[in-house]
């Protein structure tokens, strides 16, 4: 009998102690004490793993983490139970973004908002996703349901707002702005994001910018960093009075925190003013601060004052991390040309920075930064070996063979992508493009083509990969059909969709028609194997 009694008494006990520590993982993951947070989840799913709560927590650890297939199979289980809830599905979606399943996501939206259409996390979610996409009167339509149901949600309204202003109509353009503009009155997050924003655009009158300059500096949630976007404008608008406008910004950061200081210097340097930036951090407070420091290194070092920066670097109470050190010693021996020195630094750099992700980052970017692309893709590759990180390191090494117009290495680099993140839409179809560039693998281009466009038929980017494959099999006017039905302003279509287009033009003895697509298109702005599809029209790629 006391058998028999214990065992249910000691399923409860377990089940109470399972849900106590899943209790305290939402509150660990606010702290950012995200360790501790997985650590709590998985203790507790040992404990009880068919428990609702328990299962949540460890969805929600796992994708605080960085680590979103993992949180995704806990998510399924949830499901599977009966158990979501409206924010674990919203959770779920936004683990399949980040996982670059954006077609199952795709789905999940479109299933959620048949039960539930005026839920308006889900249908700002679905209007994003579908800009991600290249669906942009999708997303238009989709935030505007949203700003309907709830016209006074900032959020809702900063997404519409961001939308227009980007359309290719000037109508509904113009509204964007103007609404981006009420919105940067406000003094608060939705304010500043709309401030950002408008700071990037090149349309903007005089009238229009002028009232900006003060809403920055008058925005509480404006960051050190963020501020400086108020230098920015005002630079715009008095370019004949930057030195005084820079005068009096480096006077008021003087007066401020070194927290502003540090913004401030980092933001000249970039700007390659670089003696301001040596006369707003002193030599002795530098030594106080690892970030300070680092700001005087890099407008030393972009003045050649080399000796002087290896003196502090030998200083025994010098406040850097050792991958910082080995990587001004790094520079300091390249520009001396002891290229041997140079190497070995490199290499002490890439040990020291291996363990944490941030001091891997800053290697890559310091070395992309300084044009030594092999050091800055050792350090790229490793950091896609961590999950937090994978993502943006291959975006990384994409933007650098890019920049080479190295088809070979996009290529790879995309194949590498799409085995580590199967359901992204945008990876499978780059891949498949640069795949018909290469004549590559063509059959099985054109079966993922031909399917990405079932899937997404508004999306031209799918279109495009998809007409290249027809190209490649012989067949220009199906090729020439895939278009068919489409509104395409091609004068704001990128050079390389709109050379596929004139290639399948000329393929069917439509040459007059691929010339006028042709001057639109920035021929030298394209990769070797584009241009190559061009070679048909002849001399019309001259005039281009």
């Amino acid at each position: 009998m006391l058998a028999f009694g214990s065992k249910p008494a000691y399923r409860a006990v377990k089940g109470w102690r399972a849900r106590q520590l899943a209790s305290q993982v939402e509150e660990l993951i606010g702290q950012r004490l995200l360790d501790e947070a997985a650590q709590k989840a998985r203790a507790a799913y040992q404990l009880k793993a068919t428990e609702p709560l328990v299962i949540r927590a460890v969805a929600r650890a796992e994708s605080a983490n960085g680590r979103s297939p993992s949180a995704l199979a806990f998510w399924k289980q949830l499901r599977e139970m009966g158990a979501m809830e409206t924010e674990d599905w919203r959770k779920l979606v936004e683990d399949l973004l980040r996982a670059g399943a954006l077609l199952v996501a795709d789905q999940e939206l479109k299933d959620f908002l048949e039960k539930r259409p005026a839920d308006v996390t889900a249908l700002r979610l679905a209007s994003q996703l579908s800009a991600r996409l290249g669906r942009a009167e999708n997303a238009m339509e989709l935030a505007q349901r949203a700003f309907e149901v709830e016209p006074e949600n900032r959020d809702g309204k900063l997404l519409v707002a961001l939308l227009k202003a980007e359309s290719a109509v000037p109508d509904i353009r113009s509204g964007g702005v103007a609404l981006l503009l009420e919105l940067a009155g406000e003094p608060n997050k939705h304010g500043l994001d709309a401030l950002t924003a408008l700071s990037r655009r090149r349309d903007l009158t005089t009238a229009q910018l002028e009232p900006l300059v003060g809403l920055v500096r008058a925005n509480p949630e404006a960051s050190d960093e963020q501020r400086l976007v108020g230098v920015e404008i005002a630079l715009r608008l008095h370019e004949d009075q930057a030195e005084e406008i820079l005068r009096k910004a480096v006077e008021e950061a003087m007066q401020g925190a070194p927290e502003r200081r540090r913004a401030l210097g980092t933001w000249l340097n970039q700007r390659k003013r670089f003696e301001a930036a040596l006369g707003l951090v002193s030599e002795k407070e530098a030594f106080g601060r690892k970030d300070l420091l680092l700001v005087r290194l890099d407008a030393m070092a972009a003045l050649n004052q080399w000796e002087g920066v290896k003196q502090i670097l030998k200083r025994r109470d010098v406040p850097l991390d050792e991958v910082y050190r080995e990587l001004f010693l790094a520079r300091c021996a390249m520009e001396q040309g002891e290229n041997s020195k140079a190497d070995l630094h490199w290499r002490r750099a890439h040990l020291a920075g291996a363990a944490s992700p941030e001091h891997a980052w800053f290697v890559a970017s310091y070395a992309e930064r300084l044009g030594q692309t092999e050091q800055a893709e050792v350090a790229y590759r490793s950091l896609t070996t961590k999950a937090t990180t994978a993502r943006a390191a291959y975006e990384a090494l994409l933007r650098m063979a890019g920049k080479r117009q190295d088809v070979g290495a996009l290529w790879g680099l995309l194949r590498a992508m799409r085995e580590r993140w199967p359901g992204d839409t945008a990876v499978e179809n780059d891949y498949a493009y640069f795949s018909l560039l290469k004549e590559t693998d063509v059959d099985a281009a054109f079966r993922s083509a031909q399917r990405l466009v079932q899937a997404d038929p508004s999306s031209l980017p799918h279109r495009t990969t998809l007409a290249l494959a027809l190209l490649r099999l012989g067949q220009p006017v199906v090729a020439l059909s895939v278009y068919e039905g489409l509104k395409i302003p091609w004068d704001q279509v990128p050079g390389s969709q709109r050379s596929v287009y004139a290639a399948v033009l000329s393929a069917n003895g439509k040459v007059e028609e691929a010339r006028t697509e042709l001057r639109g298109i920035r021929v030298e702005e394209l990769r070797p194997e584009e241009r190559k599809l061009l070679e048909a029209l002849g001399s019309a790629a001259g005039q281009g």
